[in-house]
């Protein structure tokens, strides 16, 4: 007489039902058990990818605060008088502004250098 768990399992419980899987209730079969694993691999893998991309934007705004204390520092070498802080929010409200306007598959386009000599006589 052969009496592992499976064939214990099977003489209380009885065969199992085609279609269904037991101790999940009547709605589960297998292929939505399949299904649902699949779904949180699938969310898994997103909140992956947001947490990744959250964390280079954290980069990517260090790296820009960085930039505009720099800019700071130069405006401020260059321009003793110029009050820096107006300087930097007018750049910022033209350059949000230019973003909202300029279609997101254009090339940013540069203007050329300026050719213009100054005459210091």
């Amino acid at each position: 007489m052969d009496t592992s768990p499976t064939n214990a399992f099977q003489k209380v419980f009885g065969k199992e039902n085609p279609g269904r899987v037991r101790c999940f209730g009547r709605t589960v079969t297998k292929a939505s058990l399949k299904k649902n694993k699949e779904i949180d691999e699938i969310k898994k893998q997103s909140e992956e990818k947001v947490t990744a991309l959250k964390t280079e934007l954290d980069d990517h705004k260090q790296r820009l605060q960085g930039l505009e204390d720099i800019v700071k520092l130069m405006l401020q070498q260059t321009s003793p008088g110029m009050n820096v802080d107006e300087a930097l929010s007018l750049l910022r409200s033209k350059q949000s502004s230019a973003n909202s306007a300029q279609d997101p598959n254009l090339v940013p386009r540069h203007s050329p250098p300026s050719t213009h000599i100054p005459n210091h006589d």
